[in-house]
């Protein structure tokens, strides 16, 4: 998505993905605020912000280093955060499964009004959500990086971009 802006082009999609991950990931722990870990939902906003003003100042000052800086931060924390929640995840399935008693058949029963199926199934759903919002926005990116080298390379060689002069050689 491009739009003209003083009778310049920028790319503005990159930014809106930023801000709608950073929108989604405040609701979510708006949402999830009953239980103890959901502070834990206010760490990626943090990382997004950082990632949203590289990625703007790049687009802004075309300096694709900055949006490369943002693109690598996303995909860093992306991955890394899948890997932990895969873990985790994996953690709670372990200690459901060790803490089952003969007795109590609460996990494995479908039932609505189990507390640790509940539990298991909000938990299941954030984490597959999270996941997903963390590898939209670096998909997002990846999509739009060659498009920012072009626009951000398509200034004209020997001349200052301030004064619109050639510079001295």
């Amino acid at each position: 998505m491009e739009i003209n802006y003083k009778k310049k082009e920028c790319i503005i999609f990159p930014q809106l993905t930023c801000i709608f991950s950073i929108c989604i990931y405040i609701v979510l722990a708006i949402i999830y605020r009953k239980y103890t870990l959901y502070k834990l939902l206010f760490i990626p906003p943090i990382i997004f912000a950082v990632c949203f003003y590289l990625i703007n100042r790049g687009i802004i000052d075309k300096n694709f280093k900055n949006f490369n800086t943002g693109l690598m931060i996303s995909l860093i924390f992306a991955i890394s955060c899948f890997i932990f929640k895969f873990a985790g995840y994996f953690f709670i399935i372990v200690i459901f499964i060790w803490a089952r008693n003969d007795d109590d058949d609460d996990l494995y029963r479908k039932s609505d009004d189990s507390y640790s199926y509940i539990f298991f199934n909000k938990l299941t759903f954030v984490m597959f959500i999270t996941s997903v919002i963390d590898f939209f926005l670096a998909a997002i990116l990846f999509c739009f990086k060659n498009k920012v080298k072009k626009f951000c390379e398509c200034q004209k060689y020997n001349q200052n971009e301030f004064t619109n002069a050639p510079l001295i050689v």
